[in-house]
């Protein structure tokens, strides 16, 4: 939805914590950008976090949209000025307003690495604490839908900014050779021993049970690695993609079979770095094989 200058909401989603007023330095502020997809689910959201004399930040500004972004623009100065620009990771549909929006506010852009940022003012590792005012966030390197993902979490408020990491509604999308499914399952479970009450995600609604969450997508994945390693057993020799995907995505329309081809390869590709299963080249093409 795209609102007049004039008629911009305060936010387009608040989050009060519970005990804090509404001008908390803690109140949590959603926009989510007009870039639907099947991907993006609603569009990206962009969250403020922070507000009063020290500003806030803006976690991921989400594309290059100007309408989006002068919006993210007014809000922040109801919150006294956006001071940082924090990015969970290098996807366009997360980064590619960035340098825009910087330029429309003058705050400081923090990422992973520069060489998938180059527009980068800063760098933030794994651990490092980002402090504005009152707030502490630390950031948590999380890898696996991306190498150089991030989340960022407010331990005293229980809460992770959590990226691509998990979505509101559905799963998350792992495509290799950046994605890697053995080290996005144990981002996840990293992120499943932290004392979490509410995970906010950068697609889909926030969640409200983060340990319920994060264990579903877990057993998915476990069950997905299962079947795959049933149909292997079952038919040995007959371990192609195609033959793969018409039993363990047998359900799926054949619109998405091409972005299930590439969760199969990053399943694969792990069974193989775990010894489970082994690639065979041939003249005939790939095939994959059951290790006993």
């Amino acid at each position: 939805m795209r609102y007049p200058s004039a008629e911009i909401p305060h936010t387009a989603t608040d989050y009060p914590d519970p005990g804090h007023s509404r001008r908390s330095p803690w109140r949590v502020g959603r926009l989510t950008a007009p870039n639907p997809s099947q991907e993006t689910l609603t569009g990206t959201n962009s969250y403020l976090v922070g507000g009063g004399p020290e500003g806030c930040a803006i976690i991921d500004p989400g594309p290059e949209d100007a309408g989006h972004l002068d919006r993210l623009r007014v809000l922040a100065e109801r919150r006294g000025g956006a001071r940082l620009i924090l990015l969970t990771h290098s996807h366009q549909d997360h980064v590619a307003g960035a340098a825009m929006l910087r330029a429309r506010t003058g705050a400081r852009i923090l990422a992973f690495s520069r060489d998938r940022v180059p527009e980068a003012d800063g760098l933030v590792s794994d651990q490092t604490v980002i402090s504005l005012g009152d707030i502490r966030m630390k950031a948590i390197h999380t890898p696996g839908h991306a190498a150089d993902h991030l989340c960022f979490h407010l331990p005293e408020r229980r809460a992770l900014f959590a990226g691509d990491l998990v979505a509101g509604i559905g799963t998350v999308f792992i495509a290799p050779p950046d994605g890697d499914l053995g080290q996005y399952l144990d981002s996840l479970r990293h992120v499943l021993s932290l004392p979490l009450r509410r995970i906010y995600p950068g697609h889909g609604p926030t969640v409200s049970n983060p340990g319920n969450l994060l264990r579903g997508y877990l057993r998915h994945r476990a069950e997905r690695e299962a079947r795959t390693l049933e149909a292997l057993g079952d038919h040995p020799g007959m371990g192609s993609m195609d033959h793969l995907l018409d039993i363990v995505y047998a359900d799926l329309e054949s619109t998405r079979r091409p972005f299930a081809a590439l969760q199969m390869e990053a399943l694969l590709r792990k069974l193989a770095h775990d010894g489970r299963v082994r690639r065979i080249d041939s003249a005939n093409g790939t095939r994959w094989r059951r290790v006993e």
